[in-house]
């Protein structure tokens, strides 16, 4: 399996939305993936080493949502949350884990926070 690439903006201070599908692909049909069970996370490093952030799904507050009958990842983020954000740009890996503990990175990519200009 190829890992995807997807690059994407947080806006510091804002809300962020993200919709994950997963498919295999075979004779030129795409067939969505049965995410019954599995957990996700994504993390993303910052360029210093103590800049990380870690999105789950499982845990006191989730931000990742398996949508098992749509068969998609739903990564829901509150403002408060980007608010304390500090890094600038980074890299970051989405990963699947499946109920069986076996683990399929889906996307990896860049990700650059847009700083907040207005303090509330």
């Amino acid at each position: 399996m190829k890992t995807g690439i997807y690059n994407f903006t947080i806006q510091q201070g804002a809300d962020f939305h993200l919709v994950i599908s997963w498919a295999t692909r075979e004779n030129d049909v795409d067939t969505p993936v049965d995410i019954t069970g599995y957990s996700a996370r994504l993390q993303i490093k910052g360029i210093n080493p103590n800049e990380t952030v870690e999105w789950l799904s499982t845990g006191v507050s989730p931000v990742i949502t398996v949508d098992a009958v749509n068969k998609e990842f739903i990564i829901d983020v509150p403002n408060a949350d980007t608010a304390t954000y500090i890094f600038t740009s980074g890299r970051y890996e989405f990963e699947a884990i499946a109920p069986s503990g076996k683990i399929y990175r889906l996307l990896k990519g860049s990700v650059i926070l847009e700083k907040e200009l207005v303090d509330e």
